[in-house]
Parts: structure tokens; C-alpha cells; sequence
């Protein structure tokens, strides 16, 4: 799962990025859109669907038919579906963790992107689902303390917090010295 304090700090572009770099060395992989209120996969790769997680959840439509293939990628992607302010209820009743189940039984890496940690439950209750939390922080955005409340919380449900990604880093000076003379 991959959370972040506040909105674009760069969670969907990660969550992305890993689970395509983990396609391209052969894993069978699943990007599965878990913020049902404001998506932005669909946005970032420009993809529509009528179904989605969120139909899937409320038993109006198969799993399977809901998963789409990315053409630029060939990676396999759950998109939201339609926005709903019933996302809360819908992961509350037990769905997700039995959805989630049942995907990890045909893929080798699930990976959720979610909504912003905190504003609402949605992403407390799948960190609680799913086997580790990867914490989006940007620089010279995030508060310390904002990042070390999410941590908290994690802890406080059991979720395994496997990582944490600074995004929008500025190098120091020297460093891109460094690359330019290795030509990097």
C-alpha cells in the first residue's frame, strides 16, 4: 500500500512506478486503485472504465471484468470506479479484505494506492488489509510531525510500515557535481 500525509505528494506516481518496474521483471502484478472518493490513476494514465473497485465492493460487478490491461505497459490495473462518499462503509464490511484474498491468489504483488492517510478511514482500514505501508513524504512539505502521527497510527493498528519515500528532493549542488564528472 502506498499513503502520504497530504494530496500530491507523489503517492499514485510511485505506487505506479513500482508496480510497472515489477511487471517488467516478471511479476504478475496488480495496481488497484483503493481511493474511491478521488481517484488519479485513471487520470495519470488516462484510462476509463464503467466498473471498478467500487462496483466490485458494492456486488454489482466480477473482479475480473473490472481489471484492465494498461496498453502502454501491459500492467494489470483495478481503477476506482465511480466516485462514491460510500467508500468508508463499503471497505468497513469485510469486502476488501475478502477481495484481497481472492487477488493475491492470482498475483504476485498487489499494489494499492490510496487516499491521503488520515483525512478519511479509508486508508486506516486497508493498511489494516494489506502485508506493509510504504509513506509518502515531499520535501519542504510535509511536517515531521504530520509523518510521525501516520507512523504512529500505523503501529497502533499492526500495519507494517516497510518504507518511507521522500519525493520532490532537491540534490545538493555537489552531488550533481559528482554526476556531471562520472557523466551520469
Amino acid at each position: 500500500m502506498v499513503t502520504s500525509t497530504l494530496p500530491k505528494e507523489g503517492k499514485t506516481t510511485l505506487a505506479y512506478n513500482n508496480a510497472k518496474s515489477w511487471h517488467e521483471v516478471g511479476e504478475n502484478v496488480l495496481l488497484l486503485d483503493g481511493d474511491m472518493r478521488k481517484s488519479r490513476i485513471k487520470e495519470y494514465l488516462n484510462m476509463e472504465t464503467n466498473l471498478g473497485l467500487t462496483h466490485v465492493l458494492q456486488g454489482k460487478g466480477r473482479v475480473t471484468d473490472a481489471i484492465m490491461e494498461d496498453p502502454a505497459t501491459g500492467l494489470q490495473i483495478l481503477l476506482a470506479g465511480e466516485p462514491t462518499l460510500e467508500s468508508t462503509a463499503l471497505l468497513e464490511k469485510g469486502r476488501f479484505v475478502a477481495l484481497l484474498e481472492e487477488l493475491k491468489r492470482s498475483y504476485d504483488r498487489i499494489v494499492v494506492d490510496t487516499p491521503t492517510y488520515g483525512a478519511i478511514a479509508d486508508a486506516t482500514i486497508i493498511a489494516g488489509s494489506c502485508d506493509g505501508v510504504v509513506l509518502v513524504v515531499e520535501e519542504d512539505r510535509t511536517k515531521i510531525e504530520d509523518a510521525a502521527k501516520v507512523i504512529d497510527q500505523l503501529g497502533e493498528i499492526r500495519a507494517e510500515l516497510i518504507g518511507v519515500v521522500l519525493t520532490k528532493a532537491t540534490l545538493p549542488e555537489n552531488l550533481n557535481m559528482q554526476a556531471s564528472y562520472y557523466n551520469l
